[in-house]
């Protein structure tokens, strides 16, 4: 065990635990982040040719670009912000004012406070009850199904992402969801072109497959009983995430909708924030603007916790 101790530690490296990275940096705090995966950048990773279209300052900006703009940045502070990738905490001990965490690969880590930016642990695509090679959970090349016949199933940003993302390259598109309301975004929906043909609200019955490819859907509408058959080439399936639990749960207080936090992100036990998707509070969005704000709150009451005579001190990207 090496004998540093980091002032901040953060569990997650997607868009809100870089951006938290960037924040320490900026306040010059010996910093950890450890990831799981291989890579930086957490979900938006699962959807590179994604664009995103409310972040202040970019009238859109693909996933890929937006998540090579944060490494970057975080690169500017590597002096003290280190990263581990390839990563996981997979216990933890309390030792007087410090946290002992126990990694994967036999490594341990002390640190004086922890940001879980982890979306309360590690995720999987949800998944249907059929297999084929030509169902999908998501994809990097959309021109892999330039002049095909697609059915996308789902109705929440990343169906109707996907649907923008396609409908200029495919022959047919379809938009199945089990209800007449979508979740995604009112412009998202905006942008659809009327050559989509929206099926709602149906229910996939049943998937036609032969020669472990899927070749027709059997839809139902819930409302009226009709059954529909449609002939597909490729289904992208978009029902969003199921995620695993991890050690911390055990220790604050969370449920359904995510870890409880206060007002500077402190979850109930002391000295263990939250941020971002893993984080839940009165009135909270759960978009990437919510979780910048909610890191650069976070990192700001633990410099100032850590660093008391420097209270009154106001950091930003401009202070060089």
């Amino acid at each position: 065990m090496s004998n540093k101790i980091y002032d901040i530690t953060i569990i997650g490296g997607g868009v809100a635990g870089m951006y938290a990275g960037i924040c320490a940096g900026l306040r010059k705090h010996d910093t950890l982040i450890i990831e799981c995966s291989s890579e930086l950048g957490g979900k938006l990773n699962k959807y590179p040719n994604k664009s995103i279209l409310d972040l202040a300052g970019f009238k859109s900006i693909l996933a890929r670009d937006f998540i090579s703009n944060l490494k970057e940045q975080l690169a500017i502070y590597d002096s003290s912000v280190e990263i581990l990738l390839n990563s996981e905490v997979i216990g933890l001990d309390k030792q007087e004012d410090l946290f002992l965490l126990n990694l994967n690969n036999g490594q341990k880590v002390l640190t004086k406070t922890i940001v879980l930016a982890n979306g309360m642990g590690k995720y999987s695509p949800r998944k249907i009850p059929y297999e084929a090679k030509n169902i999908r959970y998501h994809f990097n090349n959309p021109f892999e199904f330039k002049d095909k016949e697609v059915a996308i199933l789902g109705g929440g940003d990343s169906a109707v992402d996907y649907a923008i993302m396609l409908q200029s390259l495919v022959r047919k598109l379809y938009l199945i969801h089990r209800r007449c309301d979508f979740r995604a975004k009112d412009e998202s929906l905006f942008r659809l072109h009327k050559e989509v043909e929206i099926l709602t609200p149906y229910l996939v019955d049943n998937i036609i497959i032969e020669n472990k490819k899927a070749n027709n859907l059997i839809l139902s509408n819930s409302s009226t009983n009709e059954i529909k058959e449609v002939s597909i080439d490729e289904i992208i399936v978009a029902y969003g995430i199921t995620q695993a639990e991890d050690i911390f749960q055990s220790l604050v207080t969370c449920d359904s909708n995510g870890i409880s936090v206060n007002i500077d992100q402190e979850t109930t036990y002391q000295n263990i924030f939250s941020i971002g998707d893993s984080c839940f509070y009165k009135a909270k969005y759960k978009n990437i603007t919510s979780a910048l704000g909610e890191a650069a709150n976070a990192i700001n009451f633990i410099s100032n916790k850590l660093r008391p005579e420097k209270v009154s001190v106001y950091f930003s990207s401009t202070s060089n």
